[in-house]
């Protein structure tokens, strides 16, 4: 029980601090009759400085409620009063200087007395955002559009409504280890047969080199043969010398 009680307020408090920092960080600067809205969000406590004698029961925040912060920068020889401003029809509750406590004894406050600004609080229900700023008084001078300021649109769509919040945080259950069962060992892989050695390409056949062809020694060139000599054909002798005999 009690760890629930401690998860519940845990997602309280981040719930609301992040709500806050969406306000700040989406927030769009006002101008006021008296200077500007410099910042306007919603928490879920506040410090007064609270007489029961003087002002009766304290405020408390009801389901749903929360408390609106308007922040004010106001501008030079302005002042702002407790009751210039309702907020949706809700009475302002206090001022006070940024980080000081909420005084409902404080009726006004002056830009000299207060250079960092001036807080205004008022008690809002949570879902009924955006609120109307309305000045209470009936100034001719003031124009429609001072006189009603919307404040809270970015609370539509930036913070979550409390509703979203679980009344109870359900037990967290220790969870028991898993036991993760030994994985089985790898089958050893199937050994394929071994592939064919192929056999070595036989090697190209080397013609040995033909013998060289051997040489033939140049023949001596034929000597001319010498003509041959013909016999002259001898005369016979003997004819003649009868033919002489004769003649003589």
């Amino acid at each position: 029980m009690q760890v629930k009680m401690a998860l519940l307020a845990l997602v309280v408090l981040l719930t609301s601090g992040l709500m806050s920092c969406l306000q700040a960080a989406n927030f769009t600067p006002k101008n006021l009759r008296f200077g500007l809205i410099e910042n306007f969000e919603l928490i879920d406590d506040a410090p007064f400085i609270w007489s029961e004698d003087e002002f009766g029961a304290a405020p408390s925040l009801e389901d749903g409620e929360a408390y609106a912060v308007l922040t004010v920068k106001l501008a030079k020889d302005k002042s702002i009063g407790k009751y210039d401003y309702t907020l949706s029809g809700n009475k302002c509750l206090g001022i006070a200087a940024p980080g000081m406590d909420f005084d409902p004894g404080t009726w006004e406050q002056k830009s000299e007395d207060s250079p960092n600004g001036v807080q205004l609080i008022y008690i809002v229900d949570r879902d009924k955002a955006p609120y109307t700023l309305t000045f209470n008084y009936n100034v001719p001078s003031i124009a429609a559009s001072e006189r009603n300021i919307i404040l809270g649109t970015e609370l539509v769509t930036a913070t979550p409504a409390p509703s979203a919040i679980p009344d109870a945080v359900p037990e967290i259950e220790e969870a028991t280890p898993e036991v993760i069962p030994e994985a089985a060992p790898e089958p050893e892989p199937i050994k394929s047969d071994p592939e064919p050695k192929t056999a070595p390409e036989p090697e190209a056949e080397v013609k040995p080199e033909p013998a060289p062809e051997p040489k033939v020694a140049p023949k001596e060139p034929e000597k001319p043969k010498a003509p041959e000599k013909k016999e002259t054909p001898k005369a016979d002798t003997s004819n003649a010398i009868d033919d002489l005999i004769e003649a003589w």
